[in-house]
């Protein structure tokens, strides 16, 4: 948010110039196309005061602002918020984000979706994050909001995924849908093919984005809203060899599931046990330990969890399926449903 204070005296005529020139140089440099304008009048006034100045300074004063920016007011998706504080001589501007949408893949086991806070400092900033308060690991986010924020002179920016993988999982197949939030742009309007072109340039083969659109900020909640099946690639390495017989018997196998919240993101969800299920659709056998199984699998499985059985907290699991003590030592997300 934009905050400047202003210098006022009373409420003549002759204060709304001032007020109006502070809120254009605010404004400098922004592209917006409409705008909305409140006041916040003193708190000793009357009802009936402040009626008043609504119908009169207050409207001259949107007048004002409307031919120095010349953008209408318009109260129905305005791009700048404008409040004007006689109470602290302070006007706030609130500029509406810039939304983008597209689908990203991730090609590395080494890059997360968001950026990661320091744990050491929480954010704040210490040694070990170079006073940044950020974690070294790469992201997504990075990658794709660098090139973002210098097209839109954007001063930050929000990542809004569909769903997330981890750190070490590849997003492949057409990808992953997301919103990238700008926030306080100074451009709403650029080449999205130039930019798509960049951001892949710069990724340099780690991520790469496809389908960049302008969209809005309701996407963000139909996105972390939808239950879209996922179809997985794992490769489970056993401590013991396993029966290949009953390995390949999964095949085509239906398999419902009560999951208890897994430990290592217990701190951050609800204990709670969610029933799901997923398909086993392709079995390959690797060597005699290790082997390779394709999940059709139910929005919210914890894929990692189901295959080793997370000491009973994932009911059934491969390993329980097979009698042997699996891990998941690679995964990839082949495919998100439309």
């Amino acid at each position: 948010m934009l905050k400047q204070s202003f210098e006022f005296s009373d409420f003549s005529q002759e204060a709304i110039k001032p007020i109006s020139e502070t809120i254009y140089s605010m404004l400098s440099g922004f592209s917006i196309s409409s705008f909305v304008l409140g006041c916040s009048f003193p708190i000793n006034l009357s009802d009936d005061e402040v009626s008043m100045l609504k119908h009169e300074f207050q409207f001259k004063l949107a007048s004002a602002v409307e031919k120095n920016l010349s953008v209408p007011f318009d109260g129905e998706l305005p791009d700048a918020e404008i409040i004007v504080d006689f109470n602290s001589s302070i006007v706030s501007i609130f500029i509406r984000s810039v939304y983008i949408e597209a689908k990203y893949n991730k090609f590395s086991r080494e890059i997360a979706q968001t950026i990661f806070s320091c744990q050491k400092c929480r954010g704040r900033g210490c040694k070990e994050c170079s006073f940044k308060g950020v974690s070294s690991i790469e992201s997504v986010q990075e990658l794709v909001a660098e090139q973002a924020m210098i097209f839109f002179q954007a001063s930050g920016n929000k990542f809004h995924g569909q769903g997330r993988e981890d750190v070490d999982v590849k997003m492949l197949g057409s990808g992953r849908s997301f919103v990238l939030e700008l926030i306080e742009p100074k451009k709403r309007v650029v080449d999205v093919s130039e930019l798509e072109k960049a951001i892949n340039s710069f990724a340099d083969g780690k991520v790469t984005v496809s389908s960049i659109v302008i969209s809005s900020k309701q996407r963000i909640a139909e996105l972390k809203e939808s239950k879209a099946r996922k179809l997985y690639l794992a490769t489970v390495t056993c401590s013991s060899p396993p029966n290949h017989e009953v390995i390949n018997s999964l095949l085509g196998k239906k398999i419902e599931i009560k999951q208890r919240t897994p430990n290592r993101v217990s701190k951050r969800r609800s204990d709670l046990v969610r029933e799901r299920n997923c398909t086993i659709t392709s079995v390959n056998i690797l060597s005699s330990s290790v082997f390779q199984i394709e999940l059709d699998a139910e929005a919210g499985l914890y894929i990692k969890e189901f295959i080793s059985g997370d000491k009973g907290r994932s009911n059934p699991s491969i390993s329980l399926l097979i009698n042997a003590d699996c891990v998941c030592s690679e995964l990839d997300v082949l495919k998100i449903s439309d």
